[in-house]
């Protein structure tokens, strides 16, 4: 089977799932999955509050959520939430990037069947992210801020590295493919 053939197929396969490439598109398909998902699961409604239905956009959602996976008692949420939003702010092609990243999670994760499972759940997804951020801090010539935050993310997502290619699995984790 030629390249050609598989990303036409997997072009087939995306338009067969749904995927969504509008920042406004992905983040309604989000706020509609959550509000099933508590809806069918009360345990979750909270959760799904805090870090979802209570935002009104993708980028407040996306720097809470990551924020709330990496902080810890001397690094408190709150601050990690300013921190991302700031970096998503002075870039906003990290926001780019990560829709870009739940696109190619849902058209190439079967397990993933809507955006919010990626979104939520998938550490590899979270460590990008995290990574991105990092680099928008070293650019800006806050290394040490930079060097802080790929250390807590390896502790929280238990990623070894991530010098080649990346990419999320079914089961949460990164795969870290040679390059």
């Amino acid at each position: 089977m030629t390249k050609v053939s598989v990303v036409a197929q997997e072009i087939a396969a995306s338009r067969r799932r749904g995927v969504l490439a509008d920042e406004g598109k992905l983040w309604e398909k989000l706020r509609l999955d959550a509000e099933r998902v508590a809806a069918g699961e009360e345990m979750l409604r909270g959760f799904l509050d805090l870090v979802v239905l209570h935002h009104d956009g993708f980028p407040s959602a996306l720097g809470l959520l990551l924020a709330r996976k990496l902080a810890e008692y001397s690094m408190q949420a709150e601050q990690l939430d300013e921190i991302a939003r700031a970096a998503m702010a002075g870039d906003p092609g990290i926001i780019t990037a990560a829709i870009a990243d739940l696109v190619a999670i849902r058209t190439r994760d079967p397990a993933a069947e809507n955006y919010l499972r990626p979104f939520l759940y998938y550490k590899g997804f979270h460590a990008l992210q995290w990574h991105r951020i990092s680099h928008w801090l070293w650019s800006d010539g806050r290394r040490e801020l930079a060097h802080f935050l790929q250390s807590r993310v390896s502790q929280a997502c238990r990623l070894a590295r991530a010098d080649s290619a990346v990419r999320s699995s079914h089961q949460s984790r990164a795969e870290v493919l040679p390059g």
